[in-house]
């Protein structure tokens, strides 16, 4: 498998995503001061980390382009969704979202 390192990133990403929506939902995330102002949020936060799953799935069956914007597009719909608490994992999938794209790119030079 070529891109590890995005599939890893993406794992990643997703698993924090979820992580981070669990404990802002939970009383756990009142006790640390993370307040989610609608369960709505949490909702789309968790559906946009489980997208970012399904996109690392894809990676590994070489579906690289959707693989790629799914991730991206769980990113930015979970930074919307999620605001602040959302970033770090945003920004991981982001990463992983871009290394897909530079790779493909440079694997189909290499065909050509």
């Amino acid at each position: 498998m070529r891109l590890k390192r995005a599939f890893y990133l993406g794992v990643t990403g997703g698993f924090l995503g979820l992580i981070i929506v669990i404990v802002t939902m939970s009383p756990i995330g009142n006790l640390i001061d993370m307040k989610l102002y609608s369960h709505a949020m949490g909702i789309s936060g968790i559906l946009f980390s489980i997208i970012a799953l399904f996109g690392c799935f894809l990676l590994k069956r070489q579906k690289e382009l959707t693989a790629c914007f799914l991730m991206l597009i769980s990113a930015v719909g979970g930074i919307v969704s999620m605001s602040l608490y959302y970033v770090i994992p945003a920004f991981l999938l982001i990463i992983a979202g871009i290394l897909t794209i530079i790779n493909q790119s440079e694997h189909a030079q290499e065909i050509e």
